[in-house]
């Protein structure tokens, strides 16, 4: 278990999520998703609002401007190598404890509409964005999991899952890495 006041996510800077994903549906046979991680995995609706039915939210910002998506990413979203994206990457915490890293991929050609202030989001949960709008879909949510290196303090594996979000240009990538402390807000 990991101690609270310490830095739960020192998370590299470099850290962009590149792992093998599949669907919730294709994960390899051996491996065996803890069934109490699988409901937050499969989760279809907003985090943000499942989150803040569970207790206080907190976003706490660890980068939030303009920077280059990983190869991965860019294949993911059908972008140019060169293309613009914003990088915002977040921890969310409910009372305090350490839940959810968070990195989201925001091209420049999504930024329209009422995703043209997503970069301006400050301590805001993006999902409180992204739901707004009845037109937003989702696509296929794909999970993965992490080494147990990924998070200092932790040793056990991690899970994390990503989708895509459309309603203008390439669409948002959100993927998000839950720490095992989020099984203890299980309703």
């Amino acid at each position: 278990m990991m101690n609270k006041k310490m830095p739960l996510y020192s998370v590299p800077t470099s850290s962009e999520l590149n792992y093998t994903w599949s669907t919730l549906h294709r994960v390899p046979r051996r491996t065996e998703i803890p069934l109490t991680i699988k409901p937050w995995l499969s989760e279809t609706g907003s985090l943000t609002t499942k989150l803040q039915n569970l207790g206080e939210l907190t976003v706490e910002v660890l980068f939030d401007n303009w920077s280059k998506a990983s190869t991965e990413e860019q294949m993911k979203l059908c972008l140019h190598p060169r293309e613009r994206v914003h990088v915002r990457k977040v921890i969310l915490s409910l009372n305090g404890t350490p839940v959810i890293y968070a990195r989201s991929i925001i091209p420049s050609t999504s930024l329209k509409g009422h995703w043209r202030h997503l970069t301006k989001l400050g301590t805001q949960p993006l999902g409180r964005f992204l739901y707004k709008s009845n037109k937003v879909s989702r696509g296929k949510i794909e999970i993965a999991q992490l080494p147990t290196t990924f998070f200092p303090n932790i040793n056990q594996p991690l899970w994390a899952r990503r989708s895509i979000f459309y309603q203008y240009g390439h669409g948002i990538l959100v993927s998000e890495a839950f720490s095992p402390t989020i099984t203890s807000f299980l309703k």
